[in-house]
């Protein structure tokens, strides 16, 4: 009889792809050069989702807190910026300041980073919680 402790199987991962990770940088990147240039709210919208997803793919990689801290401060930025960013897609002449789009470029220049250390499962189930997250909170106010 053997004294080897049994074998517990690891799940299989899969990582982030050379073009699934460029398509996710390329659309954060250009939408946050937009948004300093031209602030409208699918652009504001497109990095949110971004942010979101991966800040909450992030929750489960503590190695990877320091870029999580900076994808929750961009995601916090991006709230405080949204009715401004809204105001002006409406056509108000407002202007988005450097120290509101700062934290967005570097949050979105650390999720892209973290996106490398990520798997595919993880992104995946991100994606299907927040759209679960979103939902509900459409139905709560819909029905209020």
């Amino acid at each position: 009889m053997s004294t080897r402790p049994k074998r517990k199987p690891r799940p299989v991962r899969s990582p982030v792809q050379l073009a699934t990770w460029r398509t996710i940088a390329l659309e954060m990147h250009v939408a946050a050069a937009a948004l300093r240039r031209d602030p409208r709210a699918t652009h504001h919208s497109t990095i949110a989702a971004n942010l979101n997803t991966i800040g909450l793919a992030l929750q489960a990689h503590p190695r990877l807190a320091e870029h999580a801290e900076r994808v929750a401060a961009g995601a916090r930025t991006l709230n405080q910026i949204g009715p401004k960013v809204r105001a002006i897609t409406e056509g108000q002449a407002l202007t988005l300041a450097e120290h509101e789009l700062r934290p967005i470029e570097l949050a979105v220049t650390a999720a892209d980073e973290a996106v490398k250390h990520l798997s595919l499962e993880d992104l995946i189930v991100a994606r299907l919680t927040l759209r679960q997250i979103n939902a509900r909170e459409r139905a709560e106010r819909e029905g209020a």
